[in-house]
């Protein structure tokens, strides 16, 4: 009986041997995907982060260009605008003479804007926008005084025209100090060190 249990010590011992193996391979490996999915979670986790990182520097670049543009460009208008507030216009060599303005109106287009509108909040784009609209009206307002104007001296057409385009102006700047108080535009601290109109 003891030649029995002698001859199935060695394979008793050799079956555990092997199961204790395969177990603690099966743990081992199992932990060594655990730590590999981890790993590959923890690069992917900060691959996406500096992914939005690039495209919110981006986007911050692509805000600063244009709202660079739109500043100096609201800014040249409201001072064109001012110019039109302050003409006090002159009289024509008619026999009847009529007073007439001598300076033109401006005229408000972003055609020459390359920037990215989207990257603006968009209630400012839609402010800004809206100035093209406000110029029109503007425009319709003035005329329709002009029109009703029975004497030489056209005191309602020029109030008219000083008001209408004293308010247009005033818009502009307001939309560009919207545009130069976003965070981090430092061209904010520099108008307002050297005075609104001298950029300089």
């Amino acid at each position: 009986m003891a030649d029995g249990i002698s001859v199935w010590v060695p394979v008793i011992s050799a079956l555990a041997a092997s199961v204790l193996t395969g177990t603690i391979q099966y743990f081992m490996n199992r932990q060594n995907h655990y730590f590999a999915l981890e790993r590959e979670e923890k690069a992917r986790a900060e691959r996406l982060l500096q992914e939005k990182e690039v495209k919110q520097e981006k986007i911050d670049r692509e805000r600063h260009f244009i709202a660079i543009e739109l500043v100096f460009l609201l800014e040249q208008f409201a001072e064109t605008c001012s110019n039109v507030v302050a003409d006090r216009g002159e009289y024509n060599a008619d026999p009847q003479p009529t007073r007439e303005p001598t300076v033109d109106y401006p005229e408000l287009s972003f055609t020459d804007v390359t920037g990215n509108w989207q990257v603006l909040d968009t209630r400012l784009m839609y402010r800004i926008r809206e100035l093209l609209v406000l110029q029109r009206e503007a425009r319709n307002a003035i005329a329709y005084a002009y029109e009703c104007e029975s004497d030489g001296e056209c005191k309602d057409y020029f109030r008219e025209r000083k008001y209408q385009y004293a308010r247009l102006g005033l818009k502009p700047s307001f939309r560009s100090d919207a545009c130069a108080r976003w965070p981090d535009f430092r061209i904010h601290a520099l108008r307002f060190r050297n005075g609104p109109h001298n950029l300089s």
